[in-house]
């Protein structure tokens, strides 16, 4: 009788959910791509892996509707001590993943609804000092991919938005050269921003409209390791 009267006061509440055996990582698997369409290629791969480090090498196999908040907290805590970046990154992915549930109603509750963060870390970049920026400016011509590097200086790129470049994207506007940033993170990220003489010395006169301008050594787009590689050896360069 006490199922009954509380299942009737679900169905009052139009809280009667699907009941469904699914998994953590296969919910994750089919909600991510479903909800998180205005991500990248990049930003998708990157944002599935920390996924992967947070929550679902921890919890990916345990079914969603058995997952409680003190499991939820535990995942937070083990980032106790490590950057706030990673501890608010990891919360907010808890929140979205079984928040989502919630609304498809393959969850009756969601236990990610009082967690607390833990205390983390925080450290600041700092710019380059005026005779760093003076050693950077003399070695780019010595790099490999300086030209990639220098995209990033002159114009602001983003290191994904860099090795996407592609000589169309090197345009003349009333008589000044501008470069058209193809960014795809939000609406602003698709912008022209001035080509300053330095850098339009070291632009490549022949270019193929749908040829990349910063390609790595096998002719693709530069990826998260060619650039760690890369930025290694401008470092030597500058030492």
């Amino acid at each position: 009788i006490a199922n009954l009267i509380r299942l009737k006061e679900q169905v009052e509440r139009n809280d009667v959910h699907h009941v469904t055996n699914m998994t953590v990582r296969e919910w994750a698997d089919e909600c991510v791509p479903t909800y998180k369409v205005k991500q990248s290629e990049v930003t998708r791969k990157v944002y599935l892996e920390k996924m992967d480090l947070f929550i679902l090498r921890h919890i990916g196999d345990m079914r969603l509707r058995d997952v409680t908040p003190i499991r939820c907290q535990e995942l937070l805590n083990r980032l106790a001590g490590k950057s706030k970046s990673s501890i608010n990154q990891c919360h907010q992915q808890l929140r979205f993943l079984f928040g989502m549930a919630k609304v498809n109603r393959l969850i009756l509750y969601d236990p990610t609804t009082d967690l607390i963060k833990p205390a983390g870390t925080y450290h600041p970049r700092r710019k380059l000092t005026t005779y760093e920026e003076e050693i950077f400016l003399k070695v780019l011509p010595l790099h490999h991919f300086g030209l990639y590097y220098a995209f990033m200086y002159y114009c602001g790129c983003r290191p994904s938005e860099a090795a996407e470049i592609q000589g169309r994207d090197i345009q003349k506007i009333d008589g000044e050269w501008y470069l058209h940033i193809r960014g795809t993170k939000t609406d602003a990220a698709d912008r022209y921003v001035p080509i300053v003489p330095d850098l339009m010395k070291i632009i490549p006169d022949n270019r193929e409209p749908f040829v990349l301008l910063c390609p790595n050594t096998k002719g693709g787009k530069m990826n998260k390791r060619n650039n760690l590689l890369a930025w290694k050896h401008l470092e030597r360069l500058m030492n």
